[in-house]
């Protein structure tokens, strides 16, 4: 058994190309450069592979990941190359990354998200003095927000979900819990900032953008792969 964790950027109009989409998009890309993947046995096989935290339609990321299942071993690099020749503009593989045996699936296993929020010509920001207003955002007690799912909402305290937030060079910077165990999504945070400076979150007037994706290691917080 054969592990292997993949990192690529999606950056451009393939931003708007939603996650099942580039589920397929992949495997076929995987098919055309002639990768050893492993398939499911049964009547209807199918390869052996699974992304990490779904990415948000219209943000763009510099890490995003897959894990797949090899029958045989290729170098890193050659694998790059091969999958690099088919991707569509905006997408490019940037590592390629073997894991031990026992390696648990990338999904799993995600506990936090950087994200860079920048904002477009145009648009109004919530604040003149963002770094002042974060702090002071911050400096709550709670920040109790209504999250609502598919069954039901409920008032919740998202600020233990806030790992960090600042101001950097103009733009936002955070990093968010994200995984099955706690989740923070990024416009539910922009959305209660915002309201915290008396204003409307207009999702037009920003570009996010995840910058890395993080498993929680034994000095802490560490990327799914290097």
């Amino acid at each position: 058994m054969i592990k292997v964790r993949v990192k690529f950027s999606k950056r451009g109009p393939v931003k708007y190309v939603g996650h099942l989409d580039m589920m397929r998009y992949f495997q076929k890309a995987i098919r055309r450069a002639g990768i050893d993947i492993s398939y499911s046995e049964g009547y209807s096989p199918h390869m052996i592979m699974s992304f990490a935290s779904p990415l948000g339609v219209g943000m763009e990321s510099d890490a995003e990941y897959f894990d797949m299942q090899l029958n045989s071993h290729i170098e890193p690099d050659e694998a790059i190359r091969l999958l690099n020749e088919q991707m569509a503009e905006g997408v490019l593989v940037t590592a390629f990354t073997y894991l031990p045996e026992n390696a648990k699936k990338s999904m799993t296993i995600t506990s936090a998200t950087d994200y860079i929020v920048t904002f477009r010509d145009g648009y109004e920001r919530p604040c003149d003095n963002l770094s002042k207003k974060i702090n002071e955002f911050m400096a709550q007690g709670e920040i109790n927000v209504l999250k609502k799912t598919k069954k039901s909402e409920t008032m919740t305290d998202i600020k233990p979900l806030i790992y960090s937030f600042c101001e950097e060079g103009g733009d936002l910077k955070m990093c968010l819990a994200a995984g099955s165990v706690a989740n923070l999504n990024v416009k539910l945070l922009l959305e209660t900032f915002w309201a915290f400076c008396g204003r409307e979150f207009n999702p037009y007037s920003v570009q996010i953008i995840r910058s890395e994706v993080y498993m929680t290691g034994d000095g802490g917080l560490e990327p799914l792969c290097k």
